[in-house]
């Protein structure tokens, strides 16, 4: 097992609640019928070596200790609830972690992993600006030299 990574925000997400309901029910039929469902499946060929993110896989299952999990009705049921307050706040979850197997969003102390390749989350990741130099930055934002780097940025426009 690799040793566990300190997630950080990369980014800000948002939930297609459609493809999320859909998702969960494929996920559901499949534990009716005894077949693994995600998290499951990955085990051995992923989250056996990243232990640190199948906890973010599981969080939406019962008996994961066993590779015959179910899906939680609570989870789906918060999953929801967070969307809605978050589009009536003008909010977004917070993007801790993606790549090609799993995207883990979070919402305060919420944070859970949706399959990548389900097209479930839509993200925006943040710009690295840690080898930018200060020219650069000021060039990209539009301040002259004498200008200083007083300026509002709009997001995702650097």
């Amino acid at each position: 097992m690799k040793n566990a990574r300190k997630l950080e925000v990369i980014g800000t997400a948002s939930v297609d609640l459609t493809r999320f309901r859909a998702f969960r029910s494929t996920e559901r039929q499949k534990a009716a019928n005894k077949v693994l469902c995600w998290p499951s499946t990955l085990w051995n060929s992923y989250f056996y070596e990243n232990q640190d993110l199948c906890k973010y896989a599981e969080v939406g299952y019962y008996d994961c200790n066993s590779l015959h999990s179910t899906p939680k009705d609570s989870f789906d049921k918060q999953v929801e609830e967070t969307c809605r307050y978050l589009k009536i706040m003008g909010l977004e979850w917070e993007l801790l972690f993606q790549n090609d197997i799993i995207t883990i969003i979070k919402y305060g102390n919420f944070a859970f992993g949706l399959p990548t390749d389900q097209n479930i989350v839509e993200y925006h990741k943040y710009s690295n600006l840690d080898d930018v130099t200060l020219s650069e930055l000021r060039e990209k934002i539009g301040t002259g030299i004498n200008d200083g780097v007083t300026a509002l940025i709009p997001n995702g426009e650097i």
